[in-house]
């Protein structure tokens, strides 16, 4: 059956179920954002010496994360 011909619940469930293999895969969001740990307040993002998320490459400071 196609999405067309589905219901709309039916069609949810495979999206989700599609979004929650996505987020569980090894590159996926939530494995991404756990790599560092993040400081109570703000956190740098750059290159600089002096961020807690380095980027191998860039700006010393693109940014913070609250």
């Amino acid at each position: 059956m196609s999405d067309i011909d589905a219901s709309p619940a039916a069609r949810h469930r495979r999206w989700f179920q599609r979004r929650l293999a996505e987020l569980d895969a090894l590159q996926g969001w939530p494995g991404l954002i756990g790599l560092i740990w993040l400081e109570p307040g703000d956190n740098a993002v750059g290159a600089g010496a002096d961020c807690l998320v380095r980027l191998p490459d860039g700006p010393e400071r693109l940014g913070l994360l609250c």
